[in-house]
């Protein structure tokens, strides 16, 4: 017994029911463009947002970027074709453009919502100025005495608006929490006039 040819047409309608078919998780046709752009959007706003105030390196973000990125693609294909329609090159997209940025802001949101109680100290100022690094100079860079702080950077860069105030104050109160991924978060930070 010869199995039945298909025309074109069935081909093409039984290629799109694979392609925009109904899963066992969603009961509709799931539109993972909206999916993939609500991922990038909330995933920026978090990684811009959270980024500033933790004291993490650039090449550490990328690297948890990387992961997020690359960790759901480590599930066998077949497997989510059993409870989920898409296409290959979508997995990969929404992995990379959605799941990547949304989950990297969401590990800096979660490093600094859970973290250690935070520590109150201060530093006297010994000097202010515009920060050398290229790109850079529309911060003011503060050094403190005895190098305090000399590895955290971010904690001791401003926006260039307070140079005026940071001119005027001889210390700095920061109080800093220890994240639960262990990156150290810069809860607030208060000018003093007198040490």
């Amino acid at each position: 017994m010869q199995a039945r040819k298909l025309s074109k047409s069935e081909r093409r309608d039984s290629h799109v029911k694979w392609r925009v078919g109904e899963s066992k998780f969603f009961p509709l046709a799931f539109n993972f463009s909206a999916l993939m752009a609500l991922g990038w959007f909330a995933g920026i706003f978090l990684l811009y947002w959270m980024y500033q105030y933790t004291d993490i390196t650039f090449t550490d973000t990328v690297k948890w970027f990387v992961f997020f990125s690359v960790i759901l693609t480590v599930i066998p294909y077949k497997w989510i074709l059993k409870y989920l329609t898409i296409e290959y090159s979508q997995l990969i997209a929404l992995n990379i453009i959605g799941f990547g940025p949304m989950f990297t802001g969401l590990f800096l949101t979660l490093n600094m919502a859970l973290a250690d109680k935070p520590t109150v100290t201060t530093y006297a100022i010994k000097t202010t100025g515009v920060s050398s690094q290229p790109f850079e100079n529309h911060f003011v860079m503060v050094i403190l005495k005895d190098n305090a702080l000399q590895k955290q950077t971010r904690f001791r860069r401003f926006d260039q608006v307070y140079l005026q105030d940071f001119l005027r104050s001889d210390s700095i109160t920061y109080t800093i929490s220890n994240g639960l991924f262990g990156y150290d978060v810069l809860v607030d930070y208060e000018l003093n006039s007198d040490f």
